[in-house]
């Protein structure tokens, strides 16, 4: 690693990060990546032993991949230009899942909109 740890701070809702955690039948974790923008994206994941491992999926589409339980820093590579790039780390319990869903958070919904009646 590269100096000393920075201070660890919450993550936003919770332990694993953007991912959604779901019980699975399936002893090895499952990661689903669903790629709501108009790009092809891609999700690289490095163990801390140095294994990495990828899901491409692409626009509107999904891809997924098994990964060993343990911790993992993930990279979040949109090719879309509306979509910004996401790093961080998670923890991928066995007999667990855990989908991840990205979407185009930049760009204003394309209107016209109508509240209320």
């Amino acid at each position: 690693g590269r100096g000393s740890s920075p201070v660890s701070e919450p993550a936003n809702g919770g332990g694993g990060g953007p991912f959604v955690e779901r019980a699975s039948p399936m002893e090895t974790p499952t990661i689903s990546l669903e790629n709501a923008t108009d790009g092809d994206t891609l999700l690289l994941f490095t163990s801390r032993d140095g294994r990495s491992y990828r899901i491409e999926a692409p626009a509107g589409g999904t891809g997924s991949v098994q990964l060993p339980a343990g911790d993992y820093n993930f990279h979040l590579v949109p090719r879309s230009s509306s979509v910004g790039g996401q790093t961080g780390d998670a923890t991928f319990r066995r007999y667990h899942s855990y989908d991840l869903t990205c979407i185009n958070s930049s760009e204003p919904n394309p209107g016209p909109h109508h509240l209320g009646d």
